[in-house]
């Protein structure tokens, strides 16, 4: 099983075993990550996860081309457009990068499912799909018909607070990946949604998940250092 580091924390933490997610960057920058933050990231103790309304904020992809090069190994940049213009120029930033995240899901940008992504501008190797816990079973099949083999489920939940992460993401999750492999048995999974321990990391491995996402388990100080190896199944 790899692990994943996942936005905002994959910007700031790294351990050399796992994979560090830069980002999420959009083309141009949207500022006020820190005011997002403090203003509307919340626990729900009602939902048994925490909450946001961030809104992608970020300084940009190129900003992020300029952090990642500084050191690449074992980064993935994540990224996310709002229109064919937008994705067109992001491939272009973005082609040179061994791996990159394609987030198609923010429920603070007016959207509660995916938002689209022409995939036909990128390397489809090169390509994970980060996806709505949401997503329909149509979306799949479409993406996988234009050549997409690796995906992320999920992004956060859209409830009337903003974005929900944790446990609950894990029934939207389970239900999504098991779909996916019933289409494409060879399809690499990253599972991300309510991983707090290797319970946790063993759930989603014999869901048939190649990796794990680690999230808003890593508020708490130093919880890198209790995951630990597990093969595949």
């Amino acid at each position: 099983m790899k692990y994943y580091i996942a936005p905002p924390f994959g910007n700031h933490l790294h351990r050399p075993d796992m994979y560090s997610v830069m980002g999420t960057y959009t083309l141009l920058s949207r500022p006020g990550l820190l005011k997002s933050l403090l203003k509307t990231l919340r626990y729900s103790f009602h939902h048994k996860g925490w909450t946001n309304q961030l809104g992608l904020r970020n300084p940009g992809i190129e900003k992020g081309i300029n952090k990642y090069y500084v050191q690449p190994h074992r980064r993935i940049i994540s990224i996310c457009g709002f229109n064919y213009g937008e994705w067109k120029t992001l491939a272009e930033y973005i082609r040179p990068v061994r791996r990159v995240e394609i987030n198609l899901s923010c429920p603070n940008l007016g959207t509660k499912g995916n938002m689209g992504c022409p995939v036909e501008l990128f390397d489809t190797n090169q390509i994970i799909l980060k996806m709505s816990p949401l997503t329909t079973e149509e979306e799949i099949v479409m993406y996988m018909e234009r050549g997409v083999r690796k995906w992320h489920f999920s992004n956060t939940l859209p409830i009337a607070q903003g974005g929900l992460s944790g446990k609950t993401l894990m029934a939207y999750n389970a239900k999504l990946i098991k779909f996916t492999l019933k289409e494409d048995k060879k399809a690499k999974i990253i599972g991300g949604g309510g991983v707090k321990n290797m319970s946790d990391v063993a759930w989603y491995r014999d869901l048939g998940c190649s990796g794990v996402s680690l999230g808003t388990t890593l508020f708490k100080p130093f919880a890198l250092r209790k995951f630990t190896v597990l093969d595949e199944k």
